[in-house]
């Protein structure tokens, strides 16, 4: 496998996908472009807006929507009011932190981002998780990794997981 120091990632880091609000805890998708409508419901929930849920439902706010809202789509589309359309968007913020410092990523977090691929990849969760498979090894993992150590046998679920971290990759490079 790849080189990479050991240890843990000294930098602090937000993690709003492993949120606490209220009294539940919510563990959602570590990329959010991959959220549904019902994840970000529950992103909110989680954050303590639960309150503009309604308005995030009717007009289907996914991942991808969400991570492009703006403050004017917020007041005029979405009926957000000030100073809450601010609120919502320093939470956006702390999940594109999140997002563009994938070295930061647990185990965990891997994990779920791998069964959240759109080829069945829980089969390969265990290997991942035997391998120590974090953020930091996972952008540095190459093919040749992928079939010899990770037994990813199958093209389309090595050609997809390489294509995805490749775009882990390009988000945080931005």
């Amino acid at each position: 496998m790849a080189d990479r120091s050991l240890g843990g990632v000294d930098e602090e880091v937000d993690e709003p996908v492993a949120a606490s609000g209220g009294n539940r805890s919510v563990t959602l998708h570590p990329d959010v472009t991959k959220w549904r409508v019902t994840d970000v419901l529950q992103w909110l929930d989680s954050r303590g807006l639960g309150r503009f849920a309604a308005q995030f439902k009717d007009n289907d706010v996914t991942g991808k929507v969400l991570l492009k809202l703006t403050s004017s789509v917020l007041t005029e589309e979405l009926g957000v009011s000030s100073p809450s359309d601010r609120v919502i968007l320093d939470e956006i913020a702390a999940l594109e932190r999140f997002m563009a410092s994938v070295e930061a990523w647990s185990e965990d977090d891997v994990c779920r981002w791998l069964e959240g691929l759109d080829l069945d990849m829980r089969e390969h969760t265990a290997m991942f998780r035997y391998h120590n498979v974090d953020g930091a090894l996972l952008v540095q993992l190459a093919e040749a990794d992928l079939i010899e150590d990770l037994k990813v046998i199958k093209f389309g679920q090595r050609a997809l997981l390489l294509d995805e971290i490749a775009h882990l990759k390009r988000a945080g490079a931005k």
